[in-house]
């Protein structure tokens, strides 16, 4: 099977420390060796009364036996009812790990939203549920933040299976900072090392580019937390309705609006005040890290007028942001090699959802295998081993030495199997997106997606 891959030639930090220190860590490639696969894109499902409910204060259940029976069966469109991916890795952690075993990842992001039809407690739908919780009214913040404190200790209870492999995103009361750094102490010393980052301009909560949320920050640094933000989780600004209505409120919520805190953070100063900060933004419409860039440096130079300590806007991109493509394109990929970006991209296998690069059942290989070769066999091999997991391990400062060690037990892919060609593909239901990639075919691969007619349907 090989040694570990990507011998480390320097330390990499622990929990609770900042990740500056690493980005300039020296590796060694062995093509024989397994690789590190880290997905930047995974969620779970707790079960409202199976699971969270014993996590319920006793002399708040009456309100929380309440809540169950008002929310019933859910009804979600997108409930993976019947799909072949509705298993116990929801859920159940011993399930996620083998799950994870069998894709040959060691280590994943996971939000809430499984599409299992589970929604946070009094925390939003199930849906559109993964940014924050959304609701402002004055008085459900006490019952809010009831239901983010049993969702973090329910989540490190479940990533305590193997904390340096399940990476679990704690949510805040993002309304009351000083709380929010409470829960952030809190988490850091149950060995949760994210937060689900809310989106900025949700009512209640403020700016990001404001000072006031500096305690934050330094908890964070402190503390070892990346912040991540989840595509389609900003705040639906007009509820569209008619014709279109669930795919217009997609785009509004899950493009721009998705990235906004990026910019927030730039021009607000707050990496140069707390450069051992990192945001991880994932899964929205490929092929915007660039062109964010662009934009930005577009504007600074016509109309900037906020010192920066890097210069520019872009400046500030190789160092405290990551991109994190789930299920990229071939053409994502090829991108990034090629402009020099592949250093801040982290694969997302987006597990157990439907359109993701996991789908269980009887294959000859993982379907999430081939869906990250047929992906990294385009790329120079350094660029491959990067983004299919090192960046996440420097980016979330995790155990490289450990995972390392995963890798080669669960018979990840080596260097050389990772850039191998995909030579034919396994039949994928309608809605898996897994070979096509976020965005669907690009020009670089609508040949081979006609030839195996793999495109959407």
């Amino acid at each position: 099977m090989g040694e570990p891959n990507l011998r480390i030639g320097l330390p990499f930090w622990r929990q609770g420390r900042s990740r500056t220190a690493q980005r300039g860590v020296s590796m060694s490639l062995s093509q024989a060796a397994p690789v590190i696969i880290v997905s930047a894109d995974s969620h779970v499902g707790p079960r409202l009364r199976e699971d969270l409910r014993a996590y319920c204060p006793a002399r708040r259940l009456d309100d929380y036996d309440a809540l169950i029976a008002q929310t019933g069966p859910i009804v979600n469109g997108q409930a993976l009812l019947g799909h072949p991916n509705a298993g116990p890795g929801h859920y159940d952690p011993a399930a996620r790990l083998a799950d994870m075993d069998s894709d040959g990842v060691a280590a994943e992001v996971i939000y809430h939203g499984s599409q299992n039809g589970e929604p946070l407690p009094w925390g939003g739908s199930a849906k559109f549920g993964i940014g924050t919780f959304d609701a402002f009214d004055s008085s459900l913040l006490e019952l809010s933040e009831l239901g983010c404190d049993i969702y973090d200790r329910w989540l490190a209870d479940f990533c305590s299976a193997d904390p340096k492999r399940l990476l679990g995103l704690f949510h805040i009361p993002a309304w009351d900072i000083g709380k929010s750094v409470e829960v952030v102490r809190r988490a850091g010393a149950a060995g949760l090392t994210g937060v689900n980052f809310p989106v900025c301009g949700r009512a209640g909560i403020r700016p990001y580019n404001d000072p006031a949320w500096d305690p934050f920050w330094a908890a964070c640094v402190e503390n070892g937390i990346t912040l991540h933000t989840h595509g389609n989780g900003a705040p639906i600004f007009d509820a569209a309705t008619g014709p279109g209505a669930e795919e217009i409120t997609i785009t509004d919520v899950g493009g721009w609006t998705s990235r906004r805190a990026a910019h927030y953070l730039i021009y607000g100063q707050v990496f140069d005040r707390f450069p051992g900060l990192t945001l991880v933004i994932t899964e929205i419409e490929e092929q915007w890290y660039q062109s964010t860039q662009w934009a930005l440096d577009s504007q600074y130079r016509r109309f900037g007028h906020t010192p920066l300590k890097k210069g520019l806007p872009s400046a500030y991109f190789p160092t405290n942001i990551y991109m994190g493509a789930s299920f990229m394109s071939p053409a994502q990929a090829v991108e990034a090699s090629r402009d020099g970006y592949a250093g801040n991209v982290i694969w997302g296998r987006d597990y157990p959802h439907m359109e993701g690069a996991h789908q269980a059942g009887d294959f000859a290989e993982p379907v999430h295998l081939v869906a990250l070769r047929n992906v990294m066999s385009r790329v120079p091999q350094h660029d491959a081993v990067n983004m299919a997991g090192l960046n996440g391990v420097r980016a979330m400062g995790l155990d490289g030495d450990y995972l390392a060690s995963v890798a080669a037990r669960i018979g990840a892919p080596t260097a050389e199997r990772l850039t191998t060609p995909v030579e034919s593909f396994p039949e994928v239901l309608p809605l898996c997106m897994a070979f096509a990639g976020q965005s669907g075919p690009r020009p670089l691969d609508k040949e081979e997606m006609e030839r195996f007619k793999l495109a959407p349907r």
